[in-house]
């Protein structure tokens, strides 16, 4: 093949990590301030992936080792061809990092993030084995054979992450679009700042906003289980928790021994959310749930059980605490 068209063909493939950067910055700045998750663990899928893209960093630091020292080419096209393969394993090990950080923070796979990076890699891994083995120039054997190891390898990794970007990206349901389910953490924080800074003393009084964010499936044995992925605010401080519905069941029991209505009359529990739906939607739940957390979140209401559902530790739980002493 001619160095000329060779050379037009990397350059325009360089696109391709270059793009996967920009994607990359965009992604983590959107979602940065989303805090990592206590409640998590390893699963076989994130194992897996992780495998393959450790692996699809180690094949592109050979090629960019064997582009670098090969005198097959000119020095134009060298100089490219290392370009390429050098931001390519940058790209692929932003891949490994951007996927144990939506790991991390349940965090729905997209098409912006590593989806495309790796089916394109795919496509790409193709292009490269071609111009390598249509190369008519005398080659050094020993590179030559690791090369080509490299190459068949790439394909068959790539083929992988591509069949989990397509086929089982993760094991998720999205849930609707409305502005209150997918209220943005910046937004949330602003509104909580504004309150905080308001002139309205806080100090007996203290606050804790609550929304579900999103909600996930995961097969757990033979039985579908249902994550609630609830953002805590508390006094300016934020983290996140996750909740099935019978963590929701187990507190609102704990909630209604602790303050029976003979003994409380003048103290009405929230209503437990109940659905005549059979099953109710995912959006029905967490709609009912964001409105029964919201009206549990409430001073004559923080009691240890609260606490511990929310995962609220330190002095912030000891104000709580003390607040309900105060109320109650």
């Amino acid at each position: 093949m001619e160095e000329e068209n060779l050379f037009e063909i990397y350059i325009f493939m360089i696109l391709i990590p270059l793009v996967y950067v920009v994607c990359f910055i965009y992604r983590y700045l959107y979602h940065y301030r989303d805090g990592k998750t206590r409640s998590r663990y390893l699963s076989k899928s994130l194992l897996v992936k992780s495998i393959c893209t450790v692996l699809m960093i180690f094949f592109s630091i050979i090629h960019t080792a064997e582009a670098c020292f090969s005198e097959a080419h000119g020095d134009e096209v060298r100089f490219v061809r290392v370009a390429f393969f050098g931001l390519l394993t940058s790209s692929w090990m932003l891949s490994l990092y951007l996927l144990i950080f939506e790991y991390q923070r349940w965090i729905a796979s997209t098409c912006i993030g590593n989806k495309w990076f790796w089916i394109i890699n795919l496509f790409a891994q193709g292009v490269v084995s071609v111009l390598y083995l249509t190369c008519d120039k005398d080659r050094d054997p020993l590179w030559d054979l690791i090369n080509i190891c490299a190459l068949i390898l790439g394909i068959i990794t790539c083929s992988i992450l591509s069949a989990f970007a397509t086929f089982i990206p993760e094991r998720s349901v999205n849930i609707s679009t409305e502005p209150f389910l997918y209220l943005s953490d910046n937004s949330f924080k602003r509104a909580l700042s504004k309150h905080k800074n308001s002139h309205v003393d806080n100090s007996v009084d203290p606050k804790i906003k609550t929304f579900i964010k999103s909600c996930k499936t995961k097969t757990e044995g033979n039985i579908q289980v249902i994550y609630f992925r609830i953002l805590v605010m508390a006094e300016g401080k934020s983290h996140n928790v996750l909740r099935t519905p019978s963590n929701f069941e187990r507190l609102h029991r704990t909630l209604k021994l602790k303050f029976p209505a003979e003994d409380f009359p003048s103290m009405e529990l929230p209503t437990f959310p109940t659905f005549t739906a059979s099953p109710p939607s995912l959006d029905l739940r967490m709609k009912a749930y964001n409105k029964y957390l919201d009206e549990l979140c409430k001073p004559e209401f923080m009691v240890e059980a609260l606490m511990d559902f929310l995962e609220i530790y330190g002095e912030i739980r000891n104000r709580f605490l003390e607040s309900y002493k105060l109320v109650s």
